[in-house]
This record gives structure tokens, C-alpha cells and sequence, in this order.
């Protein structure tokens, strides 16, 4: 190991491996953290001082190794001295070397500076496992069986006892409780003798924070810091370490022991650990009369009661995150099938899917708008979607998104939904029923009726988290996607409400009222996509329109004009105002009228 570098400052300690410089001074800014040891590429970095305190320079002392016995310490400044107390002085750029080990006095504490042989360190051979991990964590040099601890003599049997007793307490309380940490740090403090024990918590760089504490007895100093150098190889070996001061010459530190073990998350990155050490008992101080030195039992106690806290943690994680995607799938979908999500996650990778999708948009929605204002057009638009997302998640789809005045939802994924295009066309025809209520509300507002248009495709699409890690969004991809949005577009020059495709066509039983409407072609879709017309009415006169447009259709495209001109104009005298009538009318009409141009009963959208 290299040297060591300890720092006691304001009653607050911290340890820092010397296998590179160190560079001590002032923080840059605010957010660095004060007295935690940073690792750069060329140096330790560890503030000594706030920001404010500008009588320390932001670089003012650095100190790197000199072997594995001696340091040299560096004045950094360009002006001004440093008193290293009893040690003498250093005059701006100035360097001296210290053999160790060494106490210097700087930034108003202590820098106290060990060789490398100053702590005997020992490990634990296994890594600690995970707690999803099949190996176990205690490894005893040989089985322990039954008969070997009924031979225990009476003292040394009570002792095991007594922490199997505290193993199993703090492991209920990781199973159903919160309070499990603090328990453990009280319980290894207790058991191993330690007089300061904290529940440590790991960023992930490896910084680290104290999130519960136990003091032994009064009057101990426990502002104290844990050891950073041993918290750093428990972080990056996943190890349980100790310590002890090597009997050759001790150690500066006012410190007889210290003993980590790493707590783990189910993927096996270290989170945290649970650490302990023991303070040197003064003259007349009876801590030490009750305490053997740690060794390698009292080690595998304090690793077995971190992997019941690591368990405590995952279970805690699992938890959250389960109520977080619960919670995050009952935006898109039933709760039945969020709850179902939540424990299966697979059935959301993403994977080529048959779906039926829905897009559903606002009539005249910028006209409104500009109407209303900014205020009240999200609260009436806010109205119209909840009711339309409250329809279509009644018939059992996944509610996909809400883009301004659009709504995109799906039938067919995460589950399968073999009637899912008679569910998206139920939907669409719910959406269309609750318009009125709506209507009492806000007609006199908004000055119109609320319009609504649909788009109806079923087709194969890659469904799944279509998102990203920080914003999830499940829903489709794919050209099925893009001719849904075009149908949806269609309706508005066809002036109908609901339009789908034959592909969501083949897919019903029969018994919804439809009208097919001809064949369109679509912007950036090259195959031609034929169109349906749900009506939203059960009115006898609706069939009869049907009936008596399909006829005028079939006249149409097979090139019988004059015939279909007949045919529409007397559907006309009926029905004034159907949308399909007029369109086809005014094609027929064209196309006697341009004997020039070859006819082509498909029809191209003038946009999207």
C-alpha cells in the first residue's frame, strides 16, 4: 500500500491514499465538496477550506509521495507562506521532505502522515454477494455443523446466540420495516464492540455519505469522519475489510480498529456499507475491558448483517419501482393490465405486433383556439381528451399519446386482443356519442360544436418502449402508423367523421354499420388504401344512403360516368350534405369533363 495521508480538521476526519499527489487548498466553487477526497487523473483533490475563507488559496499545498517512507510537501503559492506548526514553514514555491511517519499542523487542524505498513489491512477471501446471489457471503473456514456448536463452550455459544438473534432481527425488520439500517448500525456496534458506526451511502463515483450513525457510549467524538481509504477498496472490490494498527509502531490515528462491508444491489454495483471503528480508550477509560480485537468472525458478522440491509435496500428499490410503473402504466392503460405490466416486463420490448391503431384529432381546432385563448383552450382541450382517452381505455386500449389537439391509441399490444379492430371502432363511436355532453359545456364558449375525426388502421407495427431511459412512451412505429395518419387526414376532405382501412375492414364480425367509400392514395404511401366509413348512427336511412352510394361507386370505377353522375345526384336529392356524394359527384363530373386525361378511379389526397 502507499503512504497514507490523514486529515483532522474541525473534528472531522478523513483518510486518503498517497499513491498520487495530493492537492489541498480552498474549493473552486461552492459545489465541491469540502473534506472528501476527489480523485482526478494526476492527483487527489480534497478542499480544506470553504469558499469564502480567502486567506487559503484555491492550490495551496501539495503534497506527493516520496517512496514508501517519506513525502514532500510543496507550497503551490505564488505569495505568501504556509506555518506547518512545528515543522517549520514553507516560503512561497517552496518544498521540504518529511520522512514518516509525520504530524503537520495546516488549515487549522492536523495533516497526520503513516507509511504504508502504518495499518495491518485484512479482507474477507469471497466478494460479498448480491442479494440476489446464490453463494453465500459467509464463508466459514469449514461446514459448521450442529454438533460442533453444541461442543461451543457456554460463553462462546451465548455469544453466537446472541447474534444470530440480532442477524434474524435486523433481517425481519429488511423484509417488511424501514427502520432496518439504523437497527444494523446499532446492532454492529453493540455486538463487535465499536465505538462510532455508520450506514454509508456511494454515489456513483464513489463518493459517499453517512445516512445513520450510532455512538456507543458518551462523551465520543462523533463528528468524526469514517475512513475514506478503507470505504474506497469496500467500493471498488466489494470486499470486507478491516483494520488494526500494525504492532511494529501503531498508528498516528487515535484509532484501534476499523471494519466495512459492502452493501450491494441486485446487479452487484456496491450502493453503500456498513462500517464501524473503534477510538483508543483513554487512562481510566473502561471501554476496552469488554472488547477483543477485531478478527475474522467479528468481520463476517458485520458482512452478515450488510447483506441484510443490501436485501432491505433491493426490496425497498423493487417496491418504488413497481409503484412508479404501476403508477406510470395507468396513464396508457387499464388498471388490470398496469398491474400486469408492472411484474412483466417483457411484454414491453419492443417486437413486430398486430395492432389496430386509432388517431383521432380536432376539427377547427386553431380556429378555437385563437377564440378562447390560451387559458381556457387547455382547459377545453384538457375536457375533450380526458373523455376520449376515458373511452378508449373502457374498451380496453392502450392510451399512446397526446400531442396538442391529436390522440394516438392501440388495441392489439402489450397483450393480444383478438378483436381488437371492432374495440378501436367501439371506441371511435363512444368518442363520437359523448360529444353532446361535452357540447353543454362549452358550446356558447367556443362558439361551435365539437368536431371529431378518426382514422382507424389495423396492420403490423413495432411496438414497445419507443422512448428513451428518462421519458418512457410505449406505443407503435412503423408505415402502419403512417396510413392510420393519413386515413385520419382523409376524413376531413371526404367530410366524414370516421374513416378505416380494409385491413381493420377484414378484421369485424359484421354488425357495425358501414359504407365503403373508394380507394385513395395518400401522401409518401405508395399502394393505394381503401376506405371505409363507420356511421355513427343506427338510423334505417344511413344503410339506405350506403346502400345507394356503393351502387354509384361501383359505377364510378368502372368507368361508367354517366351512369354514376345519375346514380349520386339522385343520392343527393336525399342526402344534401354527405361528404362522399359530394366528392364523388365532382370527380365523375371532372372526369366527362377532361376526356384529355386518363381516368383513374383512385382518388389522391390533396394533402395530409
Amino acid at each position: 500500500m502507499p503512504p497514507q495521508l490523514h486529515l483532522l480538521i474541525d473534528g472531522h476526519r478523513l483518510s486518503c491514499p498517497l499513491d498520487k499527489p495530493a492537492d489541498l487548498g480552498r474549493q473552486e466553487t461552492w459545489a465541491e465538496p469540502m473534506l472528501s477526497p476527489i480523485e482526478t487523473r494526476d492527483a487527489w483533490r480534497i478542499a480544506v477550506a470553504d469558499h469564502g475563507q480567502s486567506q487559503y488559496s484555491r492550490h495551496q499545498l501539495l503534497i506527493k509521495p516520496d517512496g514508501a517512507d517519506a513525502v514532500v510537501l510543496v507550497n503551490r503559492r505564488d505569495s505568501n507562506r504556509i506555518d506547518l506548526g512545528a515543522t517549520g514553514a514553507l516560503e512561497p514555491g517552496e518544498q521540504t521532505r518529511l520522512r514518516l511517519p509525520a504530524i503537520v499542523e495546516a488549515f487549522g487542524g492536523e495533516l497526520q502522515l503513516e507509511a504504508e505498513d502504518a495499518w495491518v489491512t485484512q479482507t474477507l477471501m469471497a466478494p460479498t454477494p448480491p442479494p440476489s446471489g446464490t453463494a453465500s457471503g459467509l464463508q466459514f473456514p469449514q461446514p459448521l455443523s450442529l454438533d460442533k456448536l453444541h461442543k461451543l463452550d457456554e460463553a462462546t455459544g451465548a455469544l453466537f446466540e446472541e447474534w444470530l438473534k440480532s442477524i434474524t432481527d435486523v433481517a425481519q425488520r429488511a423484509a417488511g420495516a424501514f427502520d432496518f439500517g439504523p437497527r444494523a448500525v446499532e446492532e454492529i456496534s453493540e455486538l463487535v464492540h465499536l465505538d462510532v458506526a455508520h450506514l454509508i451511502k456511494f454515489d456513483a463515483a464513489g463518493g459517499w455519505q453517512s445516512v445513520a450513525k450510532h455512538c456507543r457510549a458518551a462523551g465520543i467524538d462523533d463528528d468524526s469522519n469514517p475512513s475514506t481509504q478503507i470505504l474506497q477498496r469496500v467500493w471498488r472490490e466489494k470486499r470486507t475489510f478491516w483494520q488494526v494498527p500494525d504492532a511494529r509502531g501503531g498508528s498516528l490515528l487515535a484509532m484501534e480498529a476499523v471494519v466495512a462491508a459492502p452493501l450491494l444491489n441486485t446487479a452487484g454495483q456496491v450502493t453503500g456499507a456498513l462500517y464501524g471503528d473503534r477510538r483508543t480508550a483513554q487512562q481510566g477509560d473502561r471501554r476496552h475491558i469488554d472488547r477483543q480485537p477485531i478478527g475474522h468472525l467479528e468481520a463476517l458478522l458485520v458482512e452478515a448483517l450488510a447483506c441484510t440491509v443490501s436485501a432491505g435496500w433491493s426490496r425497498i428499490e423493487q417496491e418504488k419501482a413497481a409503484v412508479e410503473a404501476q403508477v406510470r402504466f395507468e396513464q396508457f392503460f387499464t388498471p388490470e393490465l398496469a398491474r400486469q405490466l408492472a411484474v412483466n416486463r417483457d411484454l414491453l420490448e419492443c417486437r413486430d405486433t398486430a395492432v389496430t391503431l386509432l388517431l383521432c384529432d380536432i376539427r377547427g381546432f386553431s380556429r378555437i383556439a385563437e377564440r378562447l385563448g390560451a387559458g381556457r383552450t387547455v382547459a377545453w382541450l384538457g375536457a375533450v381528451m380526458g373523455e376520449m382517452g376515458d373511452r378508449v381505455v373502457e374498451h380496453g386500449g392502450a392510451l399512446v399519446d397526446n400531442v396538442g389537439d391529436e390522440l394516438l391509441a392501440m388495441w392489439g399490444a402489450p397483450t393480444e386482443q383478438p378483436d381488437q379492430a371492432e374495440r378501436a371502432c367501439r371506441a371511435a363511436l363512444a368518442m363520437v356519442h359523448c360529444l353532446p355532453q361535452i357540447d353543454a359545456r362549452w358550446m356558447d364558449e367556443i362558439g361551435a360544436e365539437t368536431r371529431l375525426g378518426f382514422g382507424i388502421n389495423s396492420g403490423v407495427a413495432r411496438v414497445g418502449n419507443t422512448g428513451s431511459r428518462r421519458k418512457f412512451r410505449y406505443g407503435p412505429l412503423g408505415p402502419t402508423v403512417n396510413v392510420a395518419s393519413r386515413v385520419q387526414g382523409a376524413t376531413k376532405y371526404l367530410k366524414t367523421d370516421i374513416l378505416l382501412t380494409a385491413t381493420c375492414r377484414a378484421q369485424l364480425a359484421g354488425n357495425l354499420p358501414l359504407r365503403r367509400v373508394g380507394r385513395v392514395r395518400v401522401v409518401n404511401i405508395d399502394e393505394p388504401v381503401e376506405l371505409f366509413e363507420l356511421q355513427t348512427t343506427a338510423d334505417p336511412r344511413e344503410r339506405q344512403l350506403a346502400a345507394a352510394y356503393e351502387q354509384a361507386l361501383a359505377a364510378f370505377e368502372a368507368g361508367q360516368l354517366h351512369e354514376a353522375v345519375e346514380c349520386l345526384s339522385s343520392v343527393l336529392r336525399e342526402f344534401r350534405q354527405d361528404g362522399p356524394t359530394l366528392l364523388l359527384l365532382s370527380r365523375a363530373v371532372s372526369a366527362l369533363a377532361d376526356q384529355q386525361t386518363a381516368f383513374d378511379p383512385v382518388f389522391d389526397l390533396p394533402g395530409k
